[in-house]
């Protein structure tokens, strides 16, 4: 698919998020595509940590234990390491500090940000989990992935066991600054802003784009690279 330069500066995309709509519940899902990936309070960060809600007081004072700059992970030929940034209240891997230390991350870790939010450690393929366990549980953290299928299969990379879905319906993917959609089955019922997806060459996703699969509502919600 080729695009005109305008399309490329409105499409160009890195860190993106999946609001994710399924029986009542609403469920974030940060797509960080590149490495390495940054985590802080600070915006500038590719993930911007907080507890919520900001306004009581009592998340403000400890969204503040949250440095600006707070850990990177990096990834190496299939193996997930992470280093605190210098940060005011440190980081841990399963109460072990890290103390200016690389480590590997490794299956179902907790890591303590600054002694105020955890983040569980899930491997998948060739991806790396991270799972808010302490505050706003319904976001999560899928780093270096960037090829995601979306079905009822255990072995999709986000899998809704009790629906109505195909085992792989779905399939997102990222290639050079863009994400694409398609659908992984001829029979798969696929609505993209209330029209149907055909089973043919990806499409690019824009933002604010709306998918639909059986009863689960996908909004696509990118952070903007240029």
């Amino acid at each position: 698919m080729e695009l005109n330069s305008s399309e490329k500066k409105e499409n160009y995309y890195d860190n993106s998020l999946l609001v994710i709509r399924f029986q009542g519940t609403i469920n974030h899902i940060w797509l960080l595509p590149e490495a390495p990936v940054s985590f802080g309070r600070d915006k500038n960060n590719d993930v911007k940590l907080a507890l919520f809600p900001l306004d009581e007081v009592t998340f403000q004072w400890a969204t503040a234990d949250i440095s600006r700059k707070h850990f990177v992970i990096e990834q190496n030929e299939g193996r997930y390491f992470i280093e605190d940034n210098t940060s005011t209240n440190g980081t841990s891997v399963d109460c072990i500090a890290l103390h200016g230390q690389k480590i590997q991350l490794k299956q179902d870790q907790i890591i303590d940000v600054g002694g105020v939010l955890d983040l569980k450690v899930h491997l998948r393929e060739n991806s790396l989990w991270l799972h808010r366990i302490t505050n706003m549980r319904e976001e999560s953290y899928l780093l270096f992935n960037k090829e995601i299928t979306i079905g009822q299969s255990l072995d999709s990379t986000i899998f809704f066991e009790n629906s109505s879905l195909f085992p792989y319906h779905l399939r997102l993917s990222y290639k050079d600054g863009f994400y694409y959609i398609s659908k992984q089955d001829q029979e798969a019922k696929v609505m993209m802003n209330t029209i149907p997806l055909e089973l043919s060459s990806p499409r690019i996703l824009n933002s604010g784009d709306q998918i639909t699969i059986g009863e689960i509502d996908i909004a696509f919600k990118p952070q903007r690279k240029i």
